[in-house]
């Protein structure tokens, strides 16, 4: 009896000894199974809700997308789906984060009429063809839309309410940038353009100004011949090097012959034209754009920035993508 006592003590300890270490490897492949970015969703940002199914489309749309462009340029590169993942995550996070911040503006209204305006903009401008999509892509599209046209709404209305911009400015960039509101000296010419240098030199004996445009029509082999052979005006530097000659003739002159990869050129000076700035008062409305779109620019980026970190972005994709595989679309 006391042997049997022994059989079955041992037999109880081995049996609780073995089943202990079967629950701790059990506890260790599920621990380290791989889990995906959508295994991990939904996430709640705020008032707002990122999908596994927003997720997906995304990152359906995003493939395809770029797919088309790699064809479209002629490119063969591969972007993997994990990076896929990773770039549709981060605009869905920061659409999501937007938004939530947008409608908890207690501030911010706008009218049915404004949205349904800037609604079919925002459609335009990522769905251009929706019939080639299916009816849960453009379901989607138009949802993203929507999300979209609010943020656009808020942004014009509530953040760039208050920009101003003031004479003084706008003089200070006018005298700080005049460059850009002037241009170089310029040249107007007509060409003709033969396939030898023998014809060039017979029928430059016959030119003058006022059988020019006669000749270019009807020997050129340029394209503009058959208006003549008038070119558009030009700056220096701007057209093949030989057309830089014409800025040292005279305004009327025929120039001698001139070889290039195209043939036999023959220049007649039409027109010159100074180096010329505007006035201020004719670019003041474009200076004031300019200031207005450059103090949009730093205010949309200011608040995205703020935005962003009180949800803490970063955070969220690391948690989401820490140790995830992403899933193919099922």
């Amino acid at each position: 009896m006391r042997i049997w006592a022994v059989i079955l003590v041992l037999g109880f300890i081995c049996g609780m000894g073995l089943w202990f270490l079967g629950n701790r490897v059990l506890s260790r492949q599920q621990v380290d199974k791989p889990t995906t970015i959508i295994d991990r969703l939904p996430l709640k940002i705020g008032s707002e809700t990122l999908t596994r199914e927003e997720l997906k489309m995304e990152l359906a749309l995003l493939k395809e997308n770029i797919e088309q462009t790699l064809i479209e340029k002629n490119k063969d590169s591969y972007i993997g789906d994990d990076e896929l993942a990773k770039l549709a995550l981060h605009g869905l996070l920061k659409r999501k984060i937007l938004l939530d911040r947008v409608k908890r503006n207690q501030l911010f209204t706008y009218t049915e009429e404004e949205l349904r305006s800037t609604l079919t903009a925002n459609l335009l401008k990522i769905a251009p063809d929706p019939g080639q999509l299916s009816y849960a892509a453009r379901k989607y599209l138009k949802e993203k839309a929507h999300d979209n046209a609010i943020i656009d709404l808020f942004v014009h209305k509530v953040l760039y309410r208050d920009i101003e911009v003031s004479p003084d400015e706008m003089e200070r960039y006018y005298e700080e940038h005049l460059a850009d509101f002037s241009s170089p000296p310029r040249v107007s010419i007509r060409q003709i353009v033969f396939q030898t240098e023998g014809t060039a030199g017979r029928i430059r004996q016959r030119l003058t100004p006022a059988n020019f445009s006669e000749y270019a029509r009807k020997y050129s082999l340029s394209p503009e011949g058959k208006d003549g052979g008038r070119l558009k005006p030009f700056a220096r530097g701007i057209m093949p090097h030989i057309f830089d000659g014409a800025f040292s003739m005279r305004v009327g002159q025929i120039g001698g012959i001139l070889k290039s990869t195209y043939g036999f050129h023959i220049f007649l000076v039409d027109k010159k034209e100074p180096a010329k700035t505007e006035a201020y008062s004719m670019v003041r409305n474009r200076v004031r754009r300019i200031l207005e779109q450059s103090k949009q620019r730093t205010i949309l980026e200011e608040w995205v920035s703020a935005a962003l970190a009180s949800e803490n972005l970063n955070r969220l994709e690391r948690n989401l993508n820490a140790g995830a595989t992403p899933k193919n679309q099922s």
